[in-house]
């Protein structure tokens, strides 16, 4: 993660919102009408899906967002419905510190037409609304071609944070060959210092090709591995050039409490 990416959770905070924008209106462009097959120019290779939201919830403290949370995306029907359409896991995560408001979701999902169902589904957007005032969804595919690391860990190592990564590159290739040529010379020290997984994904969008936009989600047992990593100097010199701007990057664990998750 190149270029200041051990940060907090203030990065989510920077973001300019115009009155019109889906930002201040967070289901507003999620409902795109009739499902249509393929609108999301589903690749037919791939063979992950992910369905991200960050957002600023409404709820006032951690705990009402727990409760509300479960009360809505984690209502047994909502589940059950959101299962049947291809929905594998929902996990809950926040940025490292004190409560900010601030709430990450990374559903796993078998296809984009199935995220794209749920989507469309007024009760869906109900819950966000009841959840969020501020959302920042998103729909990826795995990045095929892009190096993948899931390493066998003891069972001893229980503790998981999560490291990501979200901006836009000046081309997928170049995307590719960075991160390929730095985490196959650097894989066996960035185990050492806790990497568990190393996933990149590419987003994805109704009616358009595959966009420029990237995400990497690298998850570590060790909280002090990916500052490690990523401020090296060489790791990030291998970045150069590949961001059309700043990428937005956090650290995230899992919240305190029992959030209903699947």
């Amino acid at each position: 993660m190149p270029q200041g990416c051990y940060v907090r959770s203030s990065c989510m905070k920077t973001v300019h919102i115009s009155p019109f924008s889906p930002l201040r209106h967070p289901w507003l462009f999620l409902h795109r009408g009739p499902t249509r097959k393929k609108d999301f120019m589903e690749p037919e290779t791939s063979s992950k899906f992910l369905f991200t939201n960050f957002g600023t919830v409404r709820p006032s403290s951690a705990e009402e967002t727990r409760l509300t949370h479960n009360a809505t995306i984690g209502d047994p029907a909502s589940v059950a419905a959101v299962q049947a359409l291809g929905d594998l896991s929902h996990l809950v995560h926040v940025p490292l510190g004190e409560w900010t408001g601030e709430l990450v979701l990374i559903d796993q999902w078998t296809s984009a037409e199935g995220i794209q169902q749920f989507l469309a589904n007024p009760k869906i957007r109900e819950h966000g609304q009841q959840l969020f005032s501020i959302s920042r969804p998103g729909v990826w595919r795995l990045g095929e071609g892009f190096v993948q690391y899931t390493i066998n860990t003891p069972a001893r190592q229980t503790n998981r944070f999560l490291a990501l990564l979200h901006g836009p590159v000046t081309s997928l290739d170049a995307a590719q060959r960075a991160y390929n040529q730095v985490f196959r010379q650097r894989i066996g020290e960035a185990r050492k210092l806790g990497l568990v997984t190393h996933e990149l994904f590419i987003r994805i969008g109704p009616g358009t090709p595959d966009s420029v936009e990237i995400l990497g989600i690298d998850s570590w047992f060790k909280l002090d591995g990916p500052r490690q990593l990523y401020a090296d100097p060489q790791f990030q010199a291998a970045f150069t050039g590949v961001f059309t701007r700043p990428p937005q990057t956090w650290v995230l664990h899992r919240p305190e409490g029992d959030w209903i998750e699947w």
